[in-house]
């Protein structure tokens, strides 16, 4: 880590360290320098394993992760740093749920989101070489809220398919432009976590990002192939998902941050 993360950089270095390649190879090399922050992920990754024993024993509706050899190729990619759960819950399995299951059932999905809040507002502080303050952890932990409930809603809207070419070319496009929205708010989660309020997170994400969409495309589809195919594995994938890409999700997201920010990010 340099000893400023944050200050000018040429514009050339900035545009080469913002390619996949670069922003990637710079977090796997701050993890090797500090590995603990594998730490606060691989502790979330074992209770998110442990929700996913929660949700089969009870008797909730619950959707599971399809384990390998899979049929299929999927994508798992969250604007916020986290690992692959084995299991999730549609917001219809909530419905007309009697109060004490309603109540067990909402506590499973706080505690996951609590869990990945923390871990990935320390982890960034600690690869930002930042504080880890208070203000940082609330800013996070609702940017992870807005960004899951709004995750929620889309899902729920996607669920409607249309058949044939036509559902395949909505498909197509929908895809990609989920793809561009996500590059443009990748570096949000860092922006939070130091401090600023969601929304601001947000809109200094999208700015950021101009100009660096395509490498930023690279490194989403990179993220969410690699967390389908580690939350795919049997028993531990939302452990191995959390410390093998979540980590670096968390970390790249300060790498990215640094080579497109010519000012202090906590301004």
């Amino acid at each position: 880590m340099t000893d400023e993360p944050f200050g000018p950089q040429a514009s050339g270095d900035r545009e080469q360290e913002s390619e996949p390649g670069g922003a990637l190879a710079r977090a796997v090399a701050r993890i090797r320098a500090d590995p603990f922050l594998l730490v606060p992920f691989a502790l979330a990754g074992l209770l998110l394993s442990l929700l996913d024993q929660l949700r089969l024993w009870d008797p909730i509706p619950t959707l599971v992760t399809e384990r390998l050899p899979a049929l299929a190729i999927d994508f798992e990619f969250s604007i916020f740093p986290t690992g692959t759960p084995g299991t999730t819950r549609r917001v219809a399995a909530l419905v007309d749920l009697e109060t004490p299951y309603l109540l067990w059932a909402v506590s499973l999905e706080v505690a996951a989101v609590l869990a990945v809040s923390i871990a990935g507002w320390y982890t960034i502080a600690r690869a930002a070489d930042a504080d880890a303050t208070t203000t940082g952890l609330r800013s996070y932990v609702g940017f992870v809220v807005l960004i899951a409930i709004g995750g929620r809603l889309l899902g729920s809207i996607a669920e409607v398919t249309l058949s044939g070419i036509v559902g395949l070319a909505l498909f197509l496009l929908l895809f990609v432009l989920a793809l561009v929205v996500l590059a443009r708010l990748f570096v949000a989660p860092a922006i939070a976590a130091l401090g600023s309020s969601p929304w601001v997170a947000i809109r200094r994400s999208v700015r950021l990002s101009s100009g660096h969409e395509y490498g930023l495309v690279g490194l989403v589809l990179f993220y969410g192939l690699l967390g389908w195919l580690l939350g795919s594995v049997p028993a531990i994938g939302a452990v191995v998902s959390s410390v093998g890409v979540a980590v670096v999700h968390a970390v790249s997201t300060v790498t990215v941050l640094e080579s497109v920010s010519d000012n202090d990010l906590l301004e």
